[in-house]
C-alpha cells in the first residue's frame, strides 16, 4: 500500500538529457520511480500501469485504461451532444492526465543558448 501511495503523489518531470528530452516520474523523496521515457504519453501509460500494477485490492476494471479517455469516442459523442461533464474522463487518480511537476529542460535549453551566444559573440 505503500508503493501504491507514492505512485500516486510521484512527480512527472521533463528533462534533458543527453541532449534528449525525456520524462520520467520521481518519488516525493526525490528518487527516481521510472526509467527515461521518451514522451508524455510514455510517462502518462507508464504511471496507470504502474499503479495499476501496485494496487492490490477488489479489482473491477481488467485495464489501467479509462475507455472513456478514447479521444475518438469522445469526438463523436460531442458532434451528437450526449458527452457531460460527469461523462468526461473517469473517477480514478489514474484517469486524469498528470501535469508536468517541474520542467527542467527549460532551464538546461536556456543555459545552451547562452553557451551558444557566447561561443558566436568570440
Amino acid at each position: 500500500m505503500a508503493l501504491l501511495n507514492d505512485l500516486k503523489n510521484a512527480h512527472l518531470i521533463r528533462d534533458l538529457v543527453e541532449g534528449k528530452i525525456r520524462y520520467y516520474w520521481e518519488f516525493t523523496s526525490g528518487e527516481r520511480a521510472s526509467e527515461l521515457l521518451v514522451s508524455y504519453d510514455a510517462a502518462y501509460d507508464w504511471w496507470r500501469q504502474a499503479v495499476h500494477d501496485a494496487y492490490d485490492g477488489p479489482e473491477r476494471r481488467v485495464s489501467p485504461f479509462d475507455r472513456r479517455a478514447n479521444s475518438i469516442k469522445r469526438a463523436s459523442e460531442v458532434k451528437h451532444g450526449q458527452v457531460t461533464v460527469q461523462s468526461y474522463g473517469g473517477r480514478r487518480t489514474t484517469d486524469i492526465p498528470p501535469k508536468i511537476r517541474e520542467d527542467r529542460a527549460d532551464a538546461k535549453i536556456q543555459m545552451l543558448k547562452s553557451q551558444l551566444s557566447q561561443l558566436s559573440d568570440q
